[in-house]
């Protein structure tokens, strides 16, 4: 279930918390096997330190260290112009 907090940006409502937004959680992986998580930090403020690829080093709201994931930036309206790992980290696999 995802919901809409900005024209054409949607972002996942996490099951059981009701209709509150979860701005801060994991909307998914990119191809660089890096995770991709709301435009907030785990404690509600913005991200100030992000990289041209829209990410950074820190903590998230799945890890207890700190480590490198992207963030949705709502101005840019684009998830993540670069990425930063190597593209093709992640596995897909075919539709059955």
């Amino acid at each position: 279930m995802v919901a809409s907090f900005s024209p054409g940006v949607e972002v996942p409502r996490r099951p059981g918390f009701g209709s509150d937004l979860d701005l801060s959680g994991l909307v998914g992986v990119l191809l660089d096997g890096y995770p991709l998580y709301g435009p907030v930090e785990r404690d509600g403020s913005s991200p100030e330190d992000l990289d041209a690829c829209h990410g950074h080093v820190g903590l998230t709201p799945d890890t207890e260290r700190a480590e490198y994931h992207y963030h949705l930036v709502v101005a840019a309206r684009s998830v993540a112009p670069c990425l930063r790992g190597h593209a093709g980290s992640v596995l897909l696999r075919p539709s059955p």
